[in-house]
């Protein structure tokens, strides 16, 4: 997949710190396994779902790749796929990079902000897959609903596109009911626990200077819906956009796998 106008992340990028790059990966993940319990049941639905409707896809796109646990997952089980990860934190492209090292020749990781509206660039469409997972509900609804309409643009016909996100329930009570049903679970494993502020104080701390001062403004310009929007509202904004087969494809209390294919 060639691209223009966007930030090819490279090994000059990479962020300097003084414990190795592995070393906060695995904080990452220890943190991530704690706030989602489900989650390496999430990837394995997120794999299936794009086997079932295509055995050998030969692209895959990840909107919001962070340190790269989705794209690995697919470079593992789909050997013949070119893989692009897009993400707009520096911080974690890094960590992505050092994840993904061994698969440097049929991956591409891009700094991308996919809020603003030229995002996509020179990047060539015709993706079988379009994934995000975790990512897309720092996003307001506006620019979700405008995002929506341009990864279609970047499917092939009968691409699909599926997103492993918070979706809240319309409903108070249901929405509460879930929300205590995932703090009971992050309970059972509070000896691995690793909360979100510990981590980023810590490797923030260690990256410093610009890298911390970039981080915060990232973060501050953050507009989306901590518990997600319903997913009633994800399904219109789909079908607006032209997606067909728009459908719930996993549940987990107030996370789901939803998307649709390009008809």
């Amino acid at each position: 997949m060639s691209t223009t106008g966007i930030r090819p992340w490279t090994e000059e990028s990479k962020m300097k710190t003084k414990r190795p790059l592995d070393y906060w990966i695995s904080r990452w993940d220890r943190m991530q396994e704690y706030y989602i319990p489900d989650r390496r049941a999430r990837f394995q639905a997120l794999l299936s779902i794009v086997r079932s409707r295509n055995q050998e896809p030969r692209s895959i796109l990840d909107l919001g790749c962070g340190t790269g646990t989705i794209l690995l997952e697919c470079l593992l089980a789909f050997p013949a796929a070119r893989v692009v990860g897009v993400d707009y934190d520096p911080t974690l492209l890094s960590l992505a990079r050092e994840r993904l090292v061994d698969f440097q020749a049929r991956l591409e990781l891009l700094q991308v902000d996919v809020r603003q509206k030229g995002w996509t660039g020179g990047m060539v469409g015709g993706f079988d897959a379009v994934l995000s997972a975790t990512a897309l509900h720092w996003l307001s609804a506006r620019e979700l609903s405008f995002l929506y309409s341009q990864v279609f643009s970047l499917l092939q016909s009968k691409g699909l596109f599926l997103n492993a996100d918070h979706a809240a329930s319309p409903d108070a009570a249901v929405q509460k009911y879930w929300k205590d049903q995932m703090q009971s679970l992050r309970l059972r494993q509070e000896d691995g626990r690793e909360p979100w502020d510990s981590f980023w104080e810590d490797y923030l701390g260690e990256l410093g200077g610009e890298a911390e001062k970039r981080w915060k403004e990232l973060q501050a310009s953050r507009q989306g819906v901590e518990g997600g929007m319903p997913l009633v509202w994800h399904f219109d904004r789909l079908k607006e956009a032209g997606f067909r087969e728009v459908e719930c494809f996993y549940r987990f209390h107030s996370d789901a796998i939803y998307g649709g294919i390009k008809a």
